[in-house]
């Protein structure tokens, strides 16, 4: 379990652009440093958009099940959130969308790369992203 202090908090939030927060759940819980930021929608749902790192790994080779870690890439994840008939409670579909956001590979997390991403996204360009990937926002099940 990670620890930090509300001066950490604090400064690794200011790197952040457009309502983006460090997601301190999931820094707290995993360890990881997301982005996270989280748009109320007019029909009462909340888009919940997240910025962080994927493993970039090597192809198989024939036979293999190991693949090595070759780097790390930024990637933006979409969710959509509906209120469940329990007050305070919200449930998800599936599993969101996932949008690659630059082809670049870069050697370690960095959350300095990574909050440049937030300055790219802001409420508009989320909105639209959201609509390209409807279906897969409210798709059910989980293929």
């Amino acid at each position: 379990m990670a620890q930090c202090t509300r001066e950490q908090v604090n400064r690794w939030n200011a790197k952040l652009s457009n309502g983006f927060r460090l997601d301190l759940e999931r820094f707290i819980v995993w360890n990881d440093k997301v982005a996270t930021r989280s748009i109320e929608l007019p029909d009462g749902k909340v888009l919940k958009a997240d910025i962080g790192w994927t493993e970039v790994r090597e192809e198989p080779r024939l036979g293999c099940f190991y693949q090595k870690t070759i780097g790390m890439m930024p990637r933006l994840s979409l969710s959509l959130w509906t209120p469940s008939s329990t007050p305070g409670m919200w449930c998800s579909r599936g599993l969101g969308a996932v949008v690659k956001i630059t082809d670049n590979i870069y050697q370690k997390r960095n959350w300095n790369e990574l909050a440049k991403f937030t300055a790219e996204w802001d409420e508009k360009r989320l909105l639209e992203e959201a609509k390209k990937h409807m279906a897969e926002l409210q798709n059910d099940v989980v293929a």
